[in-house]
Parts: C-alpha cells; structure tokens; sequence
C-alpha cells in the first residue's frame, strides 16, 4: 500500500486523480476483501467490474507492505493521464532507493487495512539505507504509529520488517541495503547492526513513556 497526495495541492485535478490513485491502488481490494465486488478503474484507462464470490471467506487477514508516499499530478498531455514521483517535502531526505520517509501514510494504510474487517499483519516495513542512524529512527518512528493504531483498537496481529539481512531487490539488485543485519557479499559474512538490537526491544514491549510518545507522534501528524 502506498500513501497518495496531489503534488500540486491548489490543483484540483491533481487532488482528484489523487482520490483515484488511492481507489485504484489500496481501496478496491480493501473493498472486495469485504464485499466479494472488485471495482478498479482509473481516468483515462478504462474500469474493471468482478463479482468474487467466495473471496472474503478465502482471507484470514490483510497483510500491509508500507513503505513510502507518493505525489500524483495531472500531465494535460496526450498519453498517461497522470505521473507520480517521490518528493521530499519534510526535508526528511529520500532513502536510497529515491522514497520518501512519511510515517504518517502508516497511520492512514493500517486504518484503511482495518476497513476489510479482517485483522491486519504488517507483511513489509523498512528502509534502504547504508546509515544505520536512519534505520533506527525509521523503525522507532514507525513502531510508534504501530503503537498508537493498536492502542486505537485497530485489530493488527503482527509486524515484520523489511528485512531480516541485506537482500536481493527485484528492480535494484543488491544495491539497497534494507536488513538489520548487512550482508558482505563477497564472503556472505553477516553482521548485526544496532537496529537489530532496537528491533529487539520494541519486540518486547514498549515502556510507558514510549507508548504516551506515540500518541503523541501520530496526534501531531494527523
């Protein structure tokens, strides 16, 4: 799932393909896992309508990959109606695979995810990143909202990060380095990483102080 927002926000087509991109990409399934009725369309390249009987009582759960948010923007071209790129609007810095770090598009897929009525399990989260400093806080940042959607009574049975040990990306190769342990891939001798460690503790729990940091994080980015 991603985090859609219009690039240009006083552009009402912008905001309207916006809208579409989140339908298309992360609602019609939501909805057919509900209803057992796909309903995916998008300007400019047709609709598709499906009646799936069976397909709510076939899913246990809806599992989430979340990375990244992007910005969509009306092209007024012959062609693809729309284009999207990551942006940095936050002055976060874009990991390296170009995405944008955005938390707060947590928050929002994980309630959206909810809205199958199925419990939720967090398949994929991470970042590429050869600065480990980053990844700590990438996680934190994310467990927090973890943290405040559970305490919400958002019904999220699990978490995995993206990934155990540096690995190979379809697109990129082994040029990312999402693990929280690194991998040399001369000798594919692993090393733990210090969010290995961090991963461990909010694996068992988080202290009170960090649960009312939570509330705190995702009430000042809503």
């Amino acid at each position: 799932m991603l985090e859609f927002a219009p690039e240009r926000g006083a552009s009402a087509l912008d905001r309207r393909l916006a809208k579409q991109a989140e339908r298309l990409y992360n609602l019609s399934l939501l909805e057919a896992i509900a209803t057992g009725r796909l309903d995916w369309s998008f300007p400019g390249q047709g609709r598709l309508r499906a009646r799936l009987d069976g397909f709510p009582a076939s899913h246990d759960f809806v599992g989430v990959n979340y990375y990244s948010r992007v910005h969509i923007r009306f092209r007024g071209v012959p062609g693809a109606i729309g284009e999207y790129s990551y942006r940095d609007p936050l002055a976060r810095g874009l990991t390296d695979t170009g995405w944008e770090v955005h938390p707060e598009g947590f928050d929002s897929v994980l309630r959206k995810a909810a809205s199958a009525g199925k419990p939720v399990i967090v398949t994929e989260n991470g970042i590429a990143t050869r600065d480990d400093r980053r990844r700590q806080a990438f996680l934190r940042d994310h467990a927090l909202v973890l943290a405040h959607r559970r305490a919400a009574g958002t019904p999220i049975d699990g978490y995995f990060h993206w990934s155990l040990l540096d690995n190979f990306e379809w697109l990129e190769g082994f040029g990312p380095r999402f693990g929280l342990f690194g991998v040399d891939y001369a000798t594919f001798a692993r090393r733990r990483r210090p969010s290995a460690d961090l991963f461990a503790r909010l694996g068992r729990g988080f202290t009170d102080s960090e649960a009312a940091d939570g509330e705190a994080f995702a009430a000042s980015r809503t």
